[in-house]
């Protein structure tokens, strides 16, 4: 894992994985099955965490608080994304000046 090794192949799109876990969850992906579905628009999800981010979305819930600043977030990558603003942390260096940022810039 270290290594950035990616050993497990999808059959369907080629897509490496690091843990057959993970290659067994992407499969869903490629499967007509689709186990929920918002009640609301109609629109289906393979993966259960996906369907419950979709209805935070929808429903503006925002259960993810900043701890510091009091701000929320519908989803936890958000909130995590964000606390990087109160910390000293800028783990995302340009690759042609250097210069580190707290958040990536396309």
């Amino acid at each position: 894992m270290h290594r950035k090794e990616r050993p497990y192949v999808c059959e369907v799109c080629s897509k490496r994985f690091t843990q057959m876990a993970h290659l067994i969850s992407h499969l869903l992906t490629h499967s007509d099955k689709k186990h929920y579905s918002c009640e609301v628009c109609s629109k289906e999800f393979t993966h259960r965490s996906s369907w419950k981010t979709h209805l935070r979305v929808r429903t503006k819930e925002k259960p993810y608080v900043c701890e510091v600043c009091s701000k929320t977030f519908a989803r936890s990558v958000h909130l995590k994304s964000h606390l990087l603003a109160h910390s000293d942390e800028k783990p995302y260096p340009c690759e042609v000046c250097g210069k580190v940022f707290t958040r990536m810039i396309s």
